[in-house]
């Protein structure tokens, strides 16, 4: 769905769909689902590349930590 090249990865407010496993390319270091009402599970399995993730105020699900890769740097919640 995604080109193998994507690094940053931003939904805006009208995207509200559940987020496949595997969706995102191994390349992507950034997510941002900040500006939406996203209340969906996350995926069970982010990119080993992924730094940084952003997750809006609505998010009310559970994290674990199994979810997040080791080069996760930085973890966004809420406003």
């Amino acid at each position: 769905m995604f080109p193998s090249s994507l690094q940053t990865l931003e939904l805006g407010s009208c995207f509200n769909q559940i987020l496949p496993e595997k969706i995102f390319p191994l390349s992507l270091t950034s997510l941002d689902l900040s500006r939406l009402d996203y209340n969906h599970c996350l995926p069970t399995v982010f990119p080993s590349s992924l730094t940084s993730l952003k997750l809006g105020k609505c998010f009310n699900n559970v994290l674990s930590t199994k979810v997040f890769p080791e080069s996760l740097t930085s973890l966004h919640l809420g406003d």
